[in-house]
């Protein structure tokens, strides 16, 4: 297969029919297994999932787990699904609630302090499922920023770290992570189990998702699929580490295998299975929200819903269920059509437009399965434009990556201070709550934050105003561009406040020279 990078192919797949509605399905998967094949640039590893609710009719992926040891990916490698999370969350939400332990109605109020929201927000008014369906007119980017690429925030801290970040937005739909952040805290509250623990009892180990976690821990670091930027043909992809466990939090924090998503699709399909009630389906994928169908979305179609988990669409007249994720370095789509019996799914290691492809390798699908008469010139054309479209994002990126760092505010990059002048900014910076810490470091010519589970090299531009380039494991994420990180400066040149995302953090004093 030309897609992908030179080497040892792996491509395993299971197909079976026993109908004539299921050969329709199973000649799909067959016309896709071809158009993934055929398709120029889509690496280092993809894969796709073709299901009904009884039968498997594609489970297959190509290339390589981690692009850097050319490890193959396999039908049981771990692949980060990020915010397709939601939904498995949304069904565990409906489980609680129909065995009465959690009710979707209960108010916010009920859980939290009216102290925990900001002045004039009336917490008795809106409920865990409005939290789950993206209605709760509240912001606070700095927790799920925490949550999603610095720190675990732990469920008993989050009223006190609410009262101080939350700020009020209008009413209505805006799609985030912050609902899920905040129901899977009130949900340990409450249960005395966190959202990791009630994943495993109600959907992981009873349906035998043995390569599936909310831990990536749970699996060797080379079993599982890493994540990856292309850098063009000279530098090829850089291959960055999966998430560590602190930052899979419970709006985009799974990994799964193509084979445990198979069965994830199927039980969605199902009329209930095993503790999974039909009840607790419906629950979960009805819609609670009306959604403006002319509202911009990512899916290419209108989208007049959204239910516990999973954006309520339409294509052609066909009622679709579907939710993506997005993580750096990684991509990934599934989707419902229960008019067809058929549950879909993609995924990408790498972050190269995988996840629109995705989403076009679906629609093609669809073409193909309702007999469209334009299904062959979509098909020639979607072929064609998605190696044009890599080009162009990867010189999209950059541009954009070095406009960034030429920005006037960086002076040129003309502070080259020595090892004893970057001392003066070594120590620990406290904010308004314990997760606002950094801890400052020398690390050769620059600095070096750590924030939570997170490091940041600190390039000096000038004496007070550092850019912060995120790592991976020690290796600098590609294109990403650099973050202000503002000192405050003494009379005698020493550091003594840290300006970070508005915020101001103080340092502390050294007790060792007390």
């Amino acid at each position: 297969m030309k897609s992908l990078l030179v080497g040892t192919l792996v491509a395993i797949s299971f197909s079976y029919i026993h109908s004539s509605d299921a050969a329709t399905l199973a000649e799909g998967a067959n016309y896709i297994d071809t158009f993934v094949s055929e398709t120029q640039g889509l690496g280092p590893g993809f894969g796709i999932v073709i299901v009904g609710a009884e039968e498997v009719y594609l489970n297959k992926v190509w290339g390589f787990r981690n692009a850097a040891k050319q490890l193959p990916l396999t039908t049981t490698t771990p692949i980060y699904i990020a915010s397709q999370t939601k939904a498995y969350v949304g069904l565990v939400a409906a489980f609680l609630d129909r065995q009465g332990l959690l009710k979707l109605g209960s108010p916010l109020s009920q859980f939290w302090p009216t102290t925990s929201f900001p002045t004039g927000f009336d917490a008795g008014k809106w409920t865990l499922r409005d939290l789950l369906s993206h209605q709760v007119p509240l912001n606070a980017e700095l927790i799920t920023e925490l949550e999603a690429y610095y720190s675990e925030i732990a469920a008993a801290d989050y009223p006190a770290l609410l009262s101080i970040t939350a700020t009020s937005r209008p009413v209505g739909f805006d799609y985030d992570n912050l609902g899920y952040n905040l129901y899977a805290a009130i949900l340990q509250q409450a249960t005395g189990k966190s959202w990791r623990t009630w994943l495993n009892e109600v959907i992981f180990k009873p349906f035998a998702m043995a390569h599936t976690s909310s831990k990536t821990s749970d699996f060797a670091a080379d079993s599982l699929s890493w994540h990856h930027i292309w850098q063009g043909q000279t530098l090829g992809y850089a291959t960055l580490a999966p998430k560590p466990d602190a930052l899979m939090q419970s709006a985009g924090g799974i990994v799964t295998s193509t084979s445990d998503m198979a069965k994830w699709l199927q039980l969605n399909l199902s009329k209930g299975s095993q503790h999974i009630t039909a009840e607790m389906l419906t629950l979960a994928h009805t819609s609670m929200v009306k959604r403006d169908e002319k509202q911009r979305n990512s899916y290419e179609m209108p989208c007049a819903g959204y239910s516990l988990g999973w954006n309520i669409c339409e294509l052609d007249g066909t009622p679709v269920y579907i939710h993506g994720g997005g993580y750096t370095g990684a991509q990934s789509l599934m989707a419902l059509v229960p008019a067809l019996n058929l549950g879909f799914a993609a995924f990408g290691n790498s972050d190269n437009l995988t996840g629109l492809q995705a989403l076009r390798i679906f629609k093609q699908l669809m073409l193909f399965l309702n007999d469209d008469p334009e299904t062959a010139s979509w098909r020639t054309r979607r072929l064609a434009i998605y190696p044009e479209n890599v080009d162009k994002w990867l010189k999209h990126r950059e541009q954009k990556y070095h406009s960034s760092l030429s920005d006037p505010k960086w002076q040129n990059w003309a502070f080259t201070p020595d090892a004893k002048t970057l001392a003066r900014y070594n120590g620990i910076y406290l904010g308004r709550s314990p997760y606002f810490k950094i801890a400052i470091s020398n690390c050769e010519q620059t600095l070096l934050a750590k924030l939570g589970d997170t490091e940041i090299s600190l390039k000096p531009a000038t004496a007070s105003l550092f850019g912060g380039f995120k790592l991976s494991r020690g290796v600098p994420i590609p294109f990403a561009a650099p973050e202000p990180f503002e000192f405050k400066l003494d009379q005698n040149g020493d550091a003594v406040a840290l300006k970070w995302r508005d915020e101001w953090l103080t340092k502390q004093p050294n007790l060792e020279q007390k």
